[in-house]
């Protein structure tokens, strides 16, 4: 009896092994299985999309931050349409066009961030991202310029309100276009200024929809919206307000949609921008006595650089008064351009890749500012004449938003512009 119980027990135990090796080998076939047949599900109608790149400069490093593409109404995908990839390869360039190196293999689908370290300081390095996915074509991100570097620090000069937010020469205060101020509604779009200390407003002009402000003389130019008949549209003209007598000179300008003013560093000359169906965009300049009135460019007929369709966005005045330089849109893409006051020619200064905009010279003439998309974001970037270097000013983190700013130069290195966080600032930055 004791024999057949041991005989049966081993048996038991030994079926019980076998049983145990046959449920997990049915385990692993059903879930191998499982998983391709799901894979080869997910696949079907699924796109693999580049990740969006944005990098964060450093002292000798910086952050590349990750982000998937939105979905777009009628673009190149839909909800529902995006697979999700197996691994990422980032991969580092000194040269634009070749010689990428593959800095990590990222094995995740919830990529986020990486950051890259031991960089040269002033060294342009060219980062992309492959998005790799088993059954489908690997993509590549665009690619974004990488300079780590010491930014200079931003301080904040004042809370501000409305539009066009412009600095006054001294500094004490600050200009701004808006329909309300503290809340309360003021009527039609209005110019007005509002003191940094004190923080007292006053409303300067009635139905404004741009406008300067002279470092040389404190006098405002403005468009002025002339109010028109019923079921009629409004027409413009460019007003110079004497800040001394507080007289208004109407200037000889008149047709179109006015904008960009922009007053020359001696004040003795007005800028601007004159839109029409007929006749495209074009460039003036008129003396602010009202004489001398000049046409430099028009996007539909300039033939300088085969740049007959550029549309221009922002414009600023050498120091010497030479030349206008200017940020243009050709072929969707923006670049900048200067054009001389004696000639009318034109020549690019920045004409690459990225989107490169809203250039401001420094007053010696030897630094312009621009707004540039090249790091995946919109920061401030310097370009110095002597050598053409390129370094950026902005863009440490995420959180600060510059528009299509008004510049104001205190000095050769210190610039006050408007941004914004979560409110709106003026913000002061050192430039070296």
């Amino acid at each position: 009896m004791g024999t057949n119980l041991m005989l049966f027990y081993g048996v038991l135990k030994i079926n019980t092994k076998f049983m145990n090796r046959i449920l997990i080998a049915f385990a692993l076939v059903t879930l191998f299985g499982f998983t391709s047949c799901q894979k080869e599900e997910d696949l079907d109608g699924k796109y693999l999309y580049p990740k969006a790149l944005v990098a964060f400069p450093a002292d000798n490093e910086a952050t590349i931050n990750f982000y998937t593409p939105g979905f777009f109404a009628g673009a190149s995908f839909i909800a529902g349409s995006m697979a999700i990839p197996d691994s990422y390869e980032l991969f580092v360039s000194k040269s634009f066009s070749n010689g990428y190196v593959r800095e990590s293999m990222i094995f995740s689908d919830r990529l986020q961030s990486q950051k890259i370290k031991n960089l040269s300081n002033g060294t342009p390095y060219y980062v992309t991202l492959k998005t790799n996915k088993k059954g489908m074509q690997s993509v590549m991100s665009d690619t974004i310029l990488v300079m780590s570097y010491e930014l200079p620090k931003l301080s904040s000069v004042s809370y501000t309100q409305g539009q066009g937010v412009l600095a006054s020469p001294d500094g004490t205060e600050f200009a701004f276009i808006s329909s309300q101020v503290d809340g309360f509604p003021s009527g039609k779009p209005s110019l007005f200024t509002q003191n940094i200390d004190t923080r007292v407003v006053n409303k300067v002009q009635e139905n404004v929809t741009d406008f300067d402000w002279s470092a040389a003389t404190a006098d405002f130019a403005f468009v002025y919206d002339v109010p028109g008949a019923e079921n009629e549209p409004s027409q413009q003209k460019i007003g110079i307000l004497n800040i001394s007598s507080g007289e208004t000179n109407y200037l000889p300008v008149s047709g179109g949609s006015l904008s960009k003013l922009k007053f020359s560093p001696d004040g003795k000359w007005v800028a601007y921008l004159n839109y029409s169906e007929l006749e495209g965009t074009s460039l003036w300049r008129i003396q602010t006595d009202g004489s001398n009135k000049e046409l430099l460019f028009n996007s539909f007929v300039s033939t300088d650089l085969n740049r007959s369709d550029l549309s221009i966005e922002h414009i600023d005045f050498t120091p010497d008064v030479s030349s206008i330089i200017f940020s243009a849109v050709l072929s969707g893409n923006s670049s900048i351009y200067r054009i001389s006051l004696e000639t009318t020619q034109l020549e690019s200064i920045l004409e690459e890749k990225w989107n490169d905009s809203n250039p401001t010279i420094s007053p010696n003439g030897e630094t312009m500012i621009f707004l540039s998309t090249r790091s995946g974001q919109r920061a401030l970037w310097k370009y110095r004449f002597a050598d053409k270097q390129i370094t950026p000013l902005t863009g440490e983190n995420g959180h600060l938003y510059i528009w299509n700013s008004k510049y104001r130069w205190l000095n050769n290195s210190q610039l006050v512009f408007s941004a914004s966080s979560s409110d709106a600032f003026l913000v002061s930055l050192a430039i070296d």
